[in-house]
């Protein structure tokens, strides 16, 4: 949900799924003899194997680490690498599920042997929640992140991001690019920094036409004071729309005022089978223990100018390998739309994923194949 559609009008040749086609090889010279020897077979790329068919969930509550990074207390996850040729994953959640967005996930790259490290995001849990904006911008964000790999001792990473956890991996690997391997997205395509604020009303009155709906009518509701309280009375109902039906997102989620007569009415969906009755619980407790403030001041800063300053400052252009994984259902940011980066990426891999809006909770199994594959294509581990 963090995504910013900032370059509408833009069309690109690259095909839907944004892989730029390889360049044909050139000819081989060599001279070749009335009767040669059939040519040996190339050797096939490695595979990636298999992974386990069931994995228990990462236990969320345990094993987590403080430290006060520029005056900043973060709570986060740190796992080591099995050994020293498995890379570290920096995994950033987004809105508003908080670390429990990759409670299966992490299991699947742990598996194999590679590290992660997890923050629990400014505003969520035992993170500091601070309620100026200006803390939520992206520069100052990505140097606690750059101190927390320092305080671990890594010193390069895959950075893996999902919803607002997406934009703020795209800008740590443009702040910080030699701490960066390559990086995932998910859900929320790439944007490069802007000179201006996010402007809701003319991204709105610019897609609808072409979609025939409001995908981000949502950023009118979240970033008003009057949100938080407002979720925070009809949690049950938030919960049951957020991870209800993606056929219901466009009238109760991405239309402008969906979501907030929807809890006015305290309207409650049907939750997608992949989660759980538990885990539905744990999240209620986990929004009522951590409140709605901190959350929403991540879309605050989305339509503030706390980022304006990054434009003319970084390149715009994504230099790593990037793999961007484009949920089939979800409609905020539909595969047309997320199209629309790829002439700012240089190395980009898009991959579709039949999922809604939650990924890597919904699939677990599957991003992780897709992201292992990827790295693996691209040597990067």
């Amino acid at each position: 949900m963090g995504g910013i559609l900032s370059f509408l009008k833009k069309k690109t040749k690259k095909s839907q799924s944004g892989v730029t086609p390889a360049p044909a090889p050139p000819a081989d010279p060599t001279p070749k003899d009335e009767s040669p020897l059939p040519p040996a077979p190339a050797p096939a790329p490695a595979p990636v194997p298999e992974l386990a068919p069931v994995l228990p969930p990462v236990d969320v509550a345990d094993g987590w680490k403080k430290g006060t990074f520029e005056g900043l207390t973060y709570n986060y996850r740190s796992i080591k690498p099995s050994t020293p040729d498995k890379v570290t994953f920096l995994l950033l959640h987004g809105f508003p599920n908080g670390p429990s967005n990759y409670k299966y996930f992490i299991p699947e790259i742990t598996s194999r042997g590679h590290g992660v490290i997890m923050p629990e995001m400014l505003g969520y849990g035992e993170t500091d929640k601070p309620t100026n904006v200006e803390a939520y911008a992206f520069k100052p964000l990505c140097s606690q992140l750059a101190a927390i790999l320092d305080a671990e001792g890594v010193a390069k990473v895959v950075g893996l991001g999902h919803d607002f956890g997406a934009p703020l991996i795209a800008r740590f690997s443009q702040f910080y690019p030699e701490r960066v391997l390559g990086i995932v997205l998910g859900g929320a395509p790439y944007n490069p920094p802007s000179p201006t604020a996010l402007n809701v009303e003319a991204v709105l009155a610019a897609v609808a036409p072409l979609l025939g709906y409001e995908n981000i009518g949502y950023f009118k509701f979240f970033p008003a004071e009057h949100a938080p309280a407002e979720i925070e009375d009809h949690l049950e109902s938030f919960v049951s729309i957020m991870f209800g039906p993606p056929g219901e997102w466009k009238e109760r989620v991405c239309a402008s005022g969906g979501l907030e007569s929807s809890l006015k009415e305290n309207h409650i969906s049907k939750v997608e089978p992949w989660m759980s009755q538990e885990d539905k619980e744990e999240l209620i407790e986990y929004l009522r223990k951590t409140g709605l403030t901190g959350p929403c001041m991540w879309f605050r800063a989305a339509v503030s100018p706390v980022n304006t300053g990054d434009h003319g400052v970084i390149d715009p252009r994504v230099k790593h390998p990037y793999l961007y994984i484009s949920p089939a259902h979800d409609p905020s940011y539909p595969l047309p739309m997320a199209a629309r980066q790829n002439p700012l990426c240089d190395d980009i891999t898009t991959k579709t994923i039949q999922t809604g809006h939650w990924i890597f909770e919904q699939d677990p199994k599957g991003s992780a194949q897709l992201v292992l594959e990827w790295g693996a294509e691209k040597g990067l581990f």
